[in-house]
């Protein structure tokens, strides 16, 4: 029987057999059907959770891809706002400098015309003072030349003064 006991431990089957049985005996004792358990399940919720988030990733790249059909209407529309209001923003500063420089001529034609009424303000007194010293000049060089009307001149001016006080 030592034979066969030898001839039984050497063959394949039964090294076989034992390490099933082993197989059996720690599958049993370290319960790996539930860890394989836990595992099919913790895959199974991983794919859930990737399936998840794929579906998110979809929506958020569809709402991604609408905002950018919708970006050229946008720019388009605020670019119009835009022009409209830089338009009304040259109107604006064209009627304010017209208006300014309306108002810069009408000071300037006032300022010339005041100028001018002055000038011939002086003018005249200048005028007039040189009339006075020419008579003067006249009067006097006649009086040189004709003494006789010295005393004419004088009577004249008496009669004259008399008149004014009556």
């Amino acid at each position: 029987m030592t034979n066969l006991w030898h001839i039984i431990a050497e063959t394949n089957a039964f090294n076989f057999i034992i390490l099933a049985l082993l197989l059996l005996v720690l599958i049993q004792k370290f319960d790996v059907n539930k860890a394989i358990e836990n595992l099919k399940e913790r895959t199974i919720n991983r794919i859930k959770e990737s399936e998840q988030a794929k579906i998110d990733a979809e929506n958020n790249l569809s709402d991604a891809n609408e905002k950018v059909e919708n970006l050229d209407n946008e720019i388009s529309e605020k670019l119009k706002v835009a022009g409209v209001r830089a338009d009304n923003v040259a109107d604006m500063i064209d009627k304010v400098t017209l208006r300014k420089l309306q108002q810069i001529s009408t000071n300037t034609k006032r300022v010339v015309e005041n100028e001018g009424k002055t000038l011939i303000s002086i003018l005249s007194d200048k005028t007039a003072g040189n009339s006075v010293e020419t008579a003067e000049k006249y009067i006097r060089n006649r009086l040189k030349r004709q003494p006789e009307l010295h005393d004419k001149y004088i009577d004249e001016s008496i009669d004259n003064l008399e008149k004014v006080l009556m």
